[in-house]
Parts: structure tokens; C-alpha cells; sequence
């Protein structure tokens, strides 16, 4: 029996905390100055949506996760019972609920989002995860909102959202394609259709790589941004040279290694660090 930490740790897929993190941050200073006090609320924002955003899925996924070559790892582990887990997804839902209801306003409007996203996504009888296109578009649109929140934290409404915005929630929908393909034989032997299955293991990764091209192509990023788009555009790659469980993991760790050194810097030349 795993411990209560990482079990937590698993529910919400904190190795994918950086990413998070880095969406809303992203969503501050694309508003306003980052100061300390809106760090601190974006880490705490941050961390509320992650288990919101994937605890349920966990979940309601426990028996066809056994089946899936990227839980088990150092990573990402499996759901092993039913009682805490659910009582942590149920949780997270609820308090950020409360949050959204509390907060008010945009920032609100934006947590609750999110939060119906991830009901849609992998909870029944909708449980869009198995409705291609949906799967990946409901990704997308969390994003999105995830992004929003920190537009929100800053004090901004919806029509301060940039246009950047609405890349980073199509670059999102195309990672949820990435992190579905190594699923894609554990889904159909459980009978879950998903895009990633209709695009196959290269294709999923053709896809997100199209997207991140063109936004490097139509968008104005910054230097710094546009840099980082790039790392990933190619590191990509990895992912067409061998399928399995120990490519994941590297492809996971280098990943989120690079999303942890570009969120480093970017506090760093804000003068946070």
C-alpha cells in the first residue's frame, strides 16, 4: 500500500506542476507586473487546478490505468483504492467550487471553468475523454482558463486575455494528445475510443508539433517564449525514435526539466529569484 504523500503526489500529477504553474504565471505578467504576493497566489492556484484538473481522471480511470505503460513509473503511479482517492478528487472539486464562488468576479468564472472542464472530461455519463474531438478540445479550453486565472489574479477581465492565449490553449490540447498516446493500446483494450487512438503514436506527435510551428509562425512571442517553443518543437522528435515505457519517462523528464528552467529564468529576469 502506497503512502498517503504519494498517493497524493499521483492523484495530482505533480510532476506536470511546473507546467501549470508556468500557464498561470504566464496568464500575471501578461497583465501585469509579477510581484511576490501574486507568485504566491499563482502557486496556490496552480497546485488547486492540477488536483482539480487530474485527480478526477485518475480515478474513474483506476482499472484501465493498470494497462498503461506510462503509470507505474517513477512519475506517475497508479490509483490502488478506491476510498482516499475519491475523497480527494470529490474534495478538489468541491473546495475549488468554493474557491471560484468566493472569488468572485473573472477569477471565479475562470477557476470554475476549469473545474467543469475536468467533470466533462472524466466523469460520467459525459466523460469526454472518450468522445474524440472533445477530448483534446476540453483539454484545450482548460487551458485556456488555466491561463485566464492568472490574467485574473492580476486584477485583468476576459477581453485582457492576448492573443498568445489562445495558442498556448491549442499547444495544450496538442500535449494532451502527447500524454494520451502512450495510452492508446490500454485505452482500446478497454474499449475507450480517444484522438490520440485515430491519429496513432506519430501522428499525436506530428499534430502538437504542427501546432507549436504555427504558432511560432503567426504569433509574436517573445524571445525568451519563442525559444522554449522551439526546444520543445524539436525535442519532440524523441518520440517518433521508439515507443514504450522507458521513452515516456525520459520524454516526461526532459519535458518537464525544460519547463522547470524556463519558469527558473523567467521569475529570475522578472527579478523574483
Amino acid at each position: 500500500m502506497k503512502s498517503r504523500i504519494r498517493q497524493l503526489y499521483d492523484l495530482g500529477r505533480l510532476y506536470l506542476l511546473p507546467g501549470t504553474i508556468l500557464a498561470v504565471y504566464a496568464g500575471v505578467a501578461s497583465y501585469s507586473e509579477l510581484t511576490l504576493a501574486k507568485s504566491v497566489k499563482t502557486f496556490f492556484a496552480a497546485l488547486l487546478l492540477n488536483f482539480v484538473f487530474f485527480s478526477p481522471n485518475d480515478v474513474f480511470d483506476r482499472e484501465t490505468d493498470r494497462e498503461n505503460e506510462r503509470k507505474g513509473t517513477m512519475f506517475e503511479g497508479l490509483v490502488e483504492e478506491k476510498g482516499f482517492p475519491k475523497r480527494i478528487a470529490a474534495g478538489s472539486v468541491v473546495l475549488s467550487y468554493l474557491t471560484a464562488v468566493i472569488s468572485g468576479g473573472f477569477l471565479g468564472l475562470s477557476i470554475a471553468a476549469v473545474t467543469t472542464a475536468s467533470v466533462l472530461y472524466s466523469v460520467p455519463p459525459v466523460r469526454l475523454k472518450s468522445r474524440p474531438p472533445f477530448d483534446s478540445l476540453i483539454n484545450g479550453i482548460g487551458v485556456f482558463f488555466i491561463f485566464s486565472t492568472g490574467v485574473a489574479i492580476a486584477g485583468g477581465s476576459l477581453s485582457d486575455v492576448i492573443s498568445g492565449a489562445y495558442w498556448f490553449s491549442a499547444i495544450g490540447a496538442g500535449f494532451h494528445l502527447l500524454l494520451a498516446a502512450p495510452d492508446i493500446e490500454a485505452d482500446r483494450k478497454a474499449g475507450i475510443r480517444t484522438t490520440a487512438m485515430i491519429l496513432g503514436w506519430k501522428g499525436s506527435v506530428v499534430f502538437a508539433q504542427g501546432i507549436i510551428l504555427l504558432s511560432l509562425i503567426f504569433e509574436n512571442w517573445s524571445t525568451l517564449t519563442r525559444n522554449f517553443l522551439l526546444i520543445n518543437f524539436f525535442g519532440l522528435s524523441l518520440m517518433w525514435r521508439k515507443q514504450g515505457r522507458k521513452n515516456t519517462v525520459r520524454i516526461i523528464f526532459l519535458g518537464g526539466l525544460t519547463m522547470i528552467l524556463y519558469l527558473g529564468y523567467y521569475a529570475y529576469s522578472r527579478g523574483l529569484m
